[in-house]
């Protein structure tokens, strides 16, 4: 009986582990995808000089 407790216990601590290791993972994930679109969408606001013809607009991430 023994073992069978030690294999469950072995088996809901796998999962815990492999849990908070997703956990972490997403919200790593989900904070720099949240600061990459931060930084596009200030990108996407400066407004472009079109005052001279033929200028050549390139855009740049800070």
């Amino acid at each position: 009986m023994s073992e069978v407790k030690g294999t469950l216990l072995a088996i809901v601590l796998a999962v815990a582990v492999f849990g908070v290791v997703f956990g972490i993972i997403s919200l790593a994930m989900k904070q720099s995808a949240e600061s990459v679109a931060g930084r596009m969408s200030e990108a996407a606001e400066i407004e472009p000089d079109f005052s001279n013809s033929g200028s050549v607009v390139v855009y740049t991430l800070p």
